[in-house]
């Protein structure tokens, strides 16, 4: 979340998210590196992680539009989020007739529920009202779902591993650390005080160099033309920033600070991956155009 939690923070506060940052962090990069050094695996650590993630926010979504009256039921939104993760898994990874059956027991038993899950719900609350809950319910399981399973495509979009996850992660919140830093220190101009009061111009301009110093460093590794990889690098922390602003305004809509508690300092898991929702997809299309 790029800049922080709105409003002005204290030192305190900022010692509390870096600590939650730096144990966030030590647990990411645990699961990178056995995705990473444990072969076996085969990358299930990292789909154990997005699984996780997805299952998360889309609960954080869902109780946030209960502040609404929207009474979105959230196992149709968790089981269709998770069904895209276990799709995209399936693109790279080797044992793929053992994926497929797990793959299609999962989407049975995810049809099954979310089906049912959304016929109880239309038939205890026999409104209008009660259906636009469950197409909600839906488009967040479609969105959140569809936006974070990139992550696993990225996992099978080179060949080189975990690299461009790790490019993705980086970029993300490389842009929401940067831009925090450098709008606290030199903010001036507010960059959408409706719906973001604590973000400024400045802050996303040192964003936006943080995506392009990051993409810049990653050309070597991942053999990618460096100034192409710098404007992709600008590219995709815009995005990231984007991201971050959309879901600061599905919070100002809900009347709330942070989508959750479950990261003191930081908010809940949605406020951790608003902006690697698009940063995620993005890093993914721009990998294809420029190793193509």
């Amino acid at each position: 979340m790029s800049e922080g939690r709105e409003g002005s923070v204290g030192w305190g506060e900022i010692g509390l998210r870096v600590r939650t940052a730096l144990i966030f962090g030590a647990v990411v990069a645990g699961v990178l590196a056995v995705d990473a050094f444990i072969k076996p695996l085969g990358g299930l650590a990292l789909l154990a992680f997005v699984l996780a993630v997805i299952y998360l926010a889309c609960k954080e979504a869902c109780s946030l539009a209960v502040k609404r009256g929207i009474n979105a039921p959230e196992q149709v939104a968790t089981w269709l989020a998770t069904s895209w993760a276990l799709f995209a898994y399936y693109w790279w990874v080797d044992q793929r007739e053992v994926v497929l059956l797990l793959l299609t027991i999962w989407l049975a038993v995810a049809c099954i529920e979310g089906l049912l899950t959304a016929v109880f719900h239309l038939r205890d609350n026999r409104s209008t009202k009660a259906l636009v809950e469950v197409g909600f319910s839906s488009l967040v399981g479609a969105v959140i779902g569809g936006l974070l399973s990139f992550l696993g495509l990225l996992r099978g979009a080179l060949s080189s591993g975990v690299g461009p996850v790790v490019l993705a992660l980086s970029s993300a919140w490389g842009t929401d650390v940067v831009a925090y830093f450098s709008g606290k220190a030199l903010g001036r101009r507010r960059l959408w005080e409706r719906v973001s009061p604590g973000k400024t111009v400045e802050g996303m301009v040192g964003g936006l160099l943080a995506g392009a110093l990051v993409w810049g460093v990653a050309s070597g590794p991942l053999d990618l033309p460096a100034f192409k990889a710098v404007l992709a690098g600008v590219a995709v922390s815009a995005l990231a920033q984007v991201g971050d602003l959309l879901e600061s305004a599905y919070k100002r809509w809900a009347g709330v600070k942070d989508s959750g508690r479950l990261l003191p300092g930081h908010g809940g898991v949605l406020d951790r991956f608003d902006s690697v929702s698009l940063s995620a997809p993005a890093t993914f299309l721009l990998l294809k155009l420029l190793a193509g």
